[in-house]
């Protein structure tokens, strides 16, 4: 590869566009660490999780202290 080969080749990689795909033989493009599907989308069932726990955390906390004022009165402490 020349200079102007080098120059209109980077020239290229600087245009706008909507789509870039990165096609090339095999083994040229290196060090791209692939994340599959499932952990890309695991955040966000875990956020989820945790705005369902917190809406709910009234009930759950009620329920909380009602077990715990029971169990204190079975164990005779009340």
């Amino acid at each position: 590869m020349n200079m102007n080969d080098f120059a209109s080749l980077c020239t290229f990689l600087v245009q706008e566009c909507d789509i870039l795909v990165p096609a090339a033989i095999e083994n040229q493009i290196t060090d791209i660490m692939i994340v599959p599907d499932v952990l890309a989308s695991a955040g966000g069932v875990v956020v989820s999780y945790f705005e369902w726990v917190q809406n709910n955390q009234d009930k759950a906390y009620m329920v909380g202290l009602k077990r715990m004022a029971e169990a204190v009165k079975w164990r005779g402490r009340v």
